[in-house]
C-alpha cells in the first residue's frame, strides 16, 4: 500500500483515538488530522508545489512541529529535518522552503506568518535536485555526525513502511499504547519508532518540548502511564538515576539504540524494571533506524549483543581488506547491509549518490548462533606515540568497572608535545566511582600506553537527547586534541 495512503488511512479508522496529548491537551485522531488540513492549506496558498524540498527547524518536539512533519508528508512534499545547531543560508541550495517557528532563522528574508507562530520562507533556491523529483523520496536526514561531518541521507516511502513494520514486529505497539519521544523529532528513531508507528498502529503520543532532564521526564512518564520509549543508552543511564521504581514502573517496552548499551547499564536497568521488556539494538540513519534486534529474553544469556537482523534484512560481515564475506563465528569484519530499509543514498552539491548495499565502517563478530557483537568502528583507531591503539577497546574495558555507565577515549596533546589519552567517564550521581578507582583498574587491565592520564568522570554530559558527540566532549570539557 502506498504509504502516505496508509497514514492517511490510519487517522480515518483511529478518528475516535486518543492521538496526541500536549499542554496537558486530548486530542483524537480526527482533531489533530483537521489541524494538520489546515496547514496544508496554509502551504497550498504560498503554491509550494509537490515534491519540493521544505525544511523543517523548530527549537522544540512542539504541537506545530508535528502537524507540519505530517502536513508535508500528505501534501507530498520532500520534508527535510533540520537539527538544532545547523545555520540556514537563504541560498540554501537543498531546500525550497523553509518552515519554522522562529522568524529570524533566516536574517534578512522575507516571511509569511501562516499560522501563529508558524512561518513560511521562500528560499533562493528555485528547485530541488531533478534526481529527487521522479524519486519516491519523502523526507532528508542528516547524519548524527557524532564521529564525523554530517550527511544528507534520502529515505523513500518504502524504506519507511518496510522500517515501521520491522521494528513492530518486535515492539508490539497497538491503539492501547502510549509512546513518548524523549529525542527531537530531527533524529530518524523518533520518526520511525513514535512519530510514524504511534499513527499507523493508532496510538496515543504524549509531547513534551522541553529538552531531556530525568527529573521532569520521570514524573511525565509515571502521569501519562507511557508504555513504550525508545532511548539511547545515555539517556537510560539518565533515567535510572531518578527514582525508576516509581516512575518507570508502567513501561512495557524500553528500545535501547544508538550505539551498544554497557553490561552494567543493562543489568542495572533489569535489576530496578523487572517488569519491563527491554529490547537492544543496532541501526543508523542510513537504514532508516533498525538493522539488528536483541529480544528482551535474550538479553540475560547474550547482554552485549546487537542482536539478530532485522526480518528482511540482511547483514553480512566483510573482510576489511579482501572484501570477502566472513563466515565463521567469532571473527571481526566490517557490517554491511542490504534491505529496502537502506536509503536511495546522500545528497551532495545536487546530486543523488546512491548505495545499494551500505558498508557502514562499524565492526562486529557474530557468535555460533547468528548473534552480532558490536566492536567499534574501522576508524576509531588513534594513535599514542606511534602505536596504533583502539579506543573502542579502551572504552569497552572501562565500563567493566562496576558502577560505570559508559565511557569515551580521546588524544591529547600535552604542552611537552607527549601524546596521552584522556577518558570521560559517566556514573551515576550517587556513585562511588572516582578517577583513581578507574586509573586502579586500567593499571591493571590494560597496557601502558593505552591507561588514560586524565580522567573526568561525571553524571552528566552534553547533547544527550541523541547519540553523544565526541565534538561536543571535547569542547565541553576543554579536550586539546591532535
Amino acid at each position: 500500500m502506498n504509504f502516505v495512503k496508509l497514514i492517511e488511512d490510519s487517522f480515518k479508522k483511529y478518528e475516535e483515538n486518543y492521538c496526541l496529548v500536549y499542554d496537558n491537551r486530548y486530542l483524537t485522531y480526527s482533531e489533530v488530522s483537521n489541524k494538520i488540513k489546515m496547514i496544508m492549506n496554509l502551504i497550498d496558498s504560498r503554491n509550494v508545489m509537490p515534491k519540493q524540498t521544505i525544511a523543517l527547524k523548530f527549537g522544540s518536539n512542539s504541537e506545530h512541529y508535528y502537524y507540519s512533519i505530517f502536513a508535508c508528508l500528505l501534501n507530498n512534499l520532500v520534508c527535510c529535518f533540520l537539527p538544532d545547531d545547523y545555520n540556514v543560508d537563504v541560498n540554501e541550495q537543498h531546500f525550497n522552503w523553509l518552515l519554522t517557528d522562529n522568524k529570524d532563522v533566516v536574517s534578512g528574508s522575507e516571511f509569511s506568518e501562516i499560522a501563529p507562530g508558524l512561518f513560511l520562507i521562500e528560499l533562493e533556491s528555485k528547485c530541488g535536485p531533478k534526481e529527487l523529483i521522479n524519486e519516491d523520496v519523502i523526507f532528508i536526514l542528516t547524519t548524527s555526525g557524532s564521529t564525523g561531518a554530517a550527511k544528507w541521507v534520502l529515505l523513500t516511502s518504502q524504506n519507511l513502511s518496510f522500517s515501521v513494520e520491522a521494528i513492530n514486529s518486535y515492539m508490539n505497539i497497538t491503539e492501547e499504547d502510549i509512546l513518548m519521544p524523549l529525542k527531537s523529532f530531527s533524529h530518524v528513531s523518533t520518526i520511525t519508532s513514535e512519530l510514524l508507528l504511534s499513527v499507523i498502529y493508532g496510538a496515543c503520543l504524549i509531547l513534551e518540548p522541553s529538552k531531556f532532564f530525568a527529573k521532569k521526564f520521570n514524573p511525565l512518564i509515571e502521569k501519562y502511564k507511557v508504555s513504550s520509549i525508545t532511548i539511547v543508552p545515555t539517556i537510560l543511564s539518565f533515567m535510572l538515576q531518578y527514582k525508576p521504581e516509581v516512575y518507570l514502573k508502567n513501561l512495557r517496552n524500553i528500545s535501547v539504540i544508538g550505539g551498544p548499551a554497557s553490561k552494567n547499564l543493562l543489568i542495572e536497568a533489569m535489576k530496578v524494571l523487572p517488569n519491563t521488556k527491554i529490547y537492544c539494538g543496532y541501526g543508523l540513519t542510513e537504514a532508516t533506524s533498525r538493522v539488528t534486534f536483541l529480544d528482551s529474553d535474550r538479553l540475560v544469556s547474550k547482554i552485549e549483543s546487537i542482536g539478530r537482523a532485522l526480518p528482511g534484512v540482511q547483514v553480512r560481515l566483510l573482510n576489511e581488506n579482501s572484501d570477502n564475506e566472513i563466515l565463521e563465528p567469532y571473527v571481526v569484519g566490517e557490517i554491511c547491509v542490504a534491505g529496502k530499509n537502506i536509503m536511495l543514498g546522500y545528497l551532495h552539491d545536487g546530486a543523488v549518490h546512491g548505495a545499494n548495499i551500505l558498508r557502514t565502517k562499524d565492526l562486529a563478530y557474530k557468535d555460533s548462533e547468528g548473534y552480532f557483537y558490536h566492536m567499534g568502528r574501522s576508524d576509531d583507531v588513534i594513535v599514542i606515540n606511534g602505536i596504533n591503539v583502539s579506543a573502542f577497546a579502551i572504552e569497552k574495558k572501562i565500563e567493566e568497572v562496576e558502577g560505570v555507565f559508559s565511557a569515551y577515549v580521546f588524544v591529547e596533546q600535552r604542552t611537552t608535545g607527549a601524546e596521552t589519552i584522556t577518558a570521560v567517564v559517566v556514573t551515576s550521581e550517587d556513585s562511588k566511582v572516582n578517577e583513581n578507582t578507574i586509573y586502579k583498574y586500567a593499571l591493571k587491565h590494560l597496557k601502558s600506553h593505552e591507561v588514560p592520564k586524565r580522567i573526568i568522570v561525571t553524571s552528566e554530559l552534553p547533547s544527550i537527547s541523541g547519540k553523544v558527540s565526541r565534538n561536543k566532549l571535547k569542547l565541553y570539557y576543554g579536550l586539546k586534541e591532535m
